[in-house]
């Protein structure tokens, strides 16, 4: 149940915001920044990247965007995998 509600609020919003960044760690860990509707919060986020990518996700930031009126709807994450994602 948790899992379709997921697909469905966060799916459509994967091709428009998928992926605005990507940088390296020392470790030779890939962080990736996305934009994500700011109502969602840390475990929905990291149940859908699980499933979406099936890559473990070794942790996860999130920040609010500096107040802008096109801004507000979404937050900055974060996020830190194990691997580097393959190309969707």
């Amino acid at each position: 149940m948790v899992k379709e509600i997921c697909n469905i609020n966060l799916l459509s919003l994967i091709p428009k915001y998928y992926l605005t960044s990507k940088s390296y760690t020392q470790e030779n860990k890939s962080s990736y920044t996305f934009l994500v509707p700011r109502y969602m919060d840390k475990p929905i986020i990291k149940l859908y990247l699980t499933t979406f990518f099936n890559i473990k996700i070794k942790c996860i930031k999130s920040m609010n965007l500096k107040y802008r009126a096109k801004n507000k709807r979404f937050k900055k994450v974060i996020v830190k995998f194990n691997k580097n994602l393959s190309k969707v």
